[in-house]
């Protein structure tokens, strides 16, 4: 059974490096900030930065963790990095097809 500090180092690499990038990628596109970023694409948007994504990128991972459950907030955790790291892989074909690679 994994403990807290694995569980702790999954979701921080990816909210730190992967979120970070995706959080940033908006900056490529006339648009205010990700929360406008369905302008762009949709379905990131909403794996992302609509309100449901917002709680389930986190909460997931914290309620798991508050209740002793680490090897479940490592399952979400893992998860989470998954969705980030499809995320990143979209973007990247966004930014290619717009020509802003």
């Amino acid at each position: 059974m994994p403990d807290v500090a694995v569980v702790a180092v999954v979701f921080l690499l990816s909210f730190l490096v992967l979120d970070t990038m995706l959080s940033l990628a908006f900056l490529c596109w006339p648009v205010l900030s990700p929360n406008y970023f369905h302008l762009v694409d949709r379905r990131v948007w909403a794996l992302n930065w609509s309100p449901v994504a917002k709680v389930a990128n986190t909460a997931g991972v914290i309620g798991a963790i508050a209740f002793g459950q680490y090897l479940l907030a490592l399952a979400v955790a893992v998860a989470v990095v998954a969705v980030k790291l499809w995320s990143v892989a979209a973007v990247v074909r966004l930014l290619e097809r717009d020509g802003r690679a």
